[in-house]
């Protein structure tokens, strides 16, 4: 029967001293950050090679939103006498009625005053 070998023995002498727990942990963990960084590597990579792409993307993108809001800017400036208009009309209106149901509510208080 063959014994399973335990990759922390790195001396192999059948035991696992601390400093071995240690340099294995060691090892691992630079491997795994290679692993990583390998990966991070190809994946920057990628992305220069979009980013012109993506970059003009965003900058056409832009540009479509601001001669949008320059377009609605512009309908808004030329709607802006006629909106003015209608709104001091509302008011003009609203003021009369006010004043005509003040005037009716004094009227019949005097009404009653009198009589």
């Amino acid at each position: 029967m063959s014994e399973e070998f335990d990759k922390r023995d790195l001396n192999h002498d059948g035991k696992v001293s601390l400093g071995e727990k240690i340099g294995y942990g060691i090892d691992e963990a630079v491997k795994d950050a290679k692993e990583v960084a390998a990966k991070a590597k190809v994946k920057a990579e990628e992305l220069k090679e979009k980013a012109p792409e993506k970059f003009a993307e965003m900058k056409k993108d832009i540009k479509e939103a601001a001669d949008k809001a320059k377009v609605k800017a512009e309908e808004l400036k030329e709607k802006a006498p006629e909106k003015f208009a209608e709104m001091k009309q509302d008011v003009k209106e609203a003021a009369d009625k006010a004043k005509a149901k003040f005037d009716n509510l004094t009227s019949k208080k005097d009404g009653e005053a009198k009589a």
